[in-house]
C-alpha cells in the first residue's frame, strides 16, 4: 500500500487494500532501510534479512507494523500438537512461523513476513525446550524432512516484497525466492545439556563432506538430507543473490 505522513511525531501510515491503515514504527523503519548497505559488515550483508511484524487489534481500526533484522529464523517443532512424534516437513514449520496468530492473553493478531531476503537463509530447528513438569530442559527428537531446494511460499513474503519480486517476471521471481541447501549442523545426544555436534557441508569444489571434530570424510547430497532426527541448523543459499 501507499505510505503517507501521520500526525506530527508519529511516523508514517501505510494505507492498504480497502483503506486499512497501518502505522509504521519509525525507528525500526530507519534501521530496515539501511539493510545491505556498505556500512554493514560482510556477515550482515550475507546473513541479515528483515522481518515485518504486523500487529492488529479487533477493537482498533489502525494496526502497527514494526521491522526488525534477523540472522536466522527459529522454527517451532510444534511438539504440543497431536501426532507430534511423527515426522514433519520443513514447509510445515515455515508455514507455522508465518501464519497469523493471536498474541497470548490479548485480542491482538500478529503476523510476520519477510520484507528483505538474505542471500544466506539460516533456519534454526528448535530442538531444545523447557519441560515444566520435570523442571529441566529437554531434547526434542521429532524428525524433520528438509529439501535440497527450498522455494519460499508466497505467504512468507510481505506485500511490498511480493510486489517487488513479482514485478521482475516469473523466472526472476522464482530465482529470488529459491534457496539451495549448502550445510546442515546436527546435534547428537538425548539431552539438551550435552551431546555432540557434526556438520555436513559443500566445499569450494561442490563436494559434500561431513565434519566430525578432526575427522573429515566425503559424503553425498543424499547423505546430507538423511539427518532428520538430528538436524539443528540448516543453511540455504540463494544462488541469484550470491552471483558475482
Amino acid at each position: 500500500g501507499d505510505a503517507e505522513p501521520a500526525a506530527a511525531g508519529s511516523g508514517w501510515v501505510e494505507v492498504g487494500p480497502k483503506g486499512v491503515a497501518t502505522e509504521l514504527d519509525q525507528s525500526s523503519l530507519e534501521l530496515h532501510s539501511g539493510l545491505g548497505e556498505e556500512r554493514d559488515s560482510v556477515v550482515a550483508r550475507l546473513f541479515h534479512g528483515s522481518l515485518r511484524e504486523d500487529l492488529r487489534s479487533a477493537t482498533q481500526g489502525r494496526g502497527r507494523a514494526k521491522f526488525q533484522r534477523f540472522c536466522c529464523l527459529s522454527l517451532d517443532l510444534d511438539v504440543a500438537a497431536p501426532g507430534a512424534a511423527k515426522a514433519m516437513a520443513l514447509d510445515e514449520a515455515l508455514g507455522a512461523f508465518f501464519r497469523e496468530r493471536t498474541v497470548a492473553d490479548t485480542h491482538q493478531r500478529l503476523r510476520a513476513a519477510m520484507d528483505r531476503l538474505p542471500p544466506v537463509l539460516v533456519l534454526h530447528l528448535k530442538r531444545f525446550a523447557y519441560d515444566a513438569e520435570q523442571q529441566r530442559p529437554t531434547k526434542l527428537a521429532r524428525p524433520v524432512a528438509y529439501p535440497a531446494e527450498l522455494r519460499l511460499p508466497e505467504e512468507a513474503l510481505s506485500p511490498a516484497l511480493r510486489g517487488h519480486v513479482g514485478s521482475r517476471g516469473e523466472a526472476a521471481a522464482a530465482a529470488a525466492t529459491t534457496y539451495t541447501l549448502k550445510s546442515v549442523i546436527m546435534h547428537h545426544g538425548k539431552f539438551a545439556t550435552g551431546g555432540h555436534y557434526t556438520c555436513c557441508t559443500v566445499d569450494g569444489f561442490g563436494q559434500w563432506r561431513i565434519f566430525d571434530d578432526e575427522n573429515v570424510a566425503q559424503c553425498s547430497q543424499r547423505d546430507s538430507l538423511g539427518h532428520r532426527d538430528t538436524a539443528y541448523l540448516l543453511f540455504y543459499y540463494n544462488d541469484a543473490a550470491l552471483e558475482p
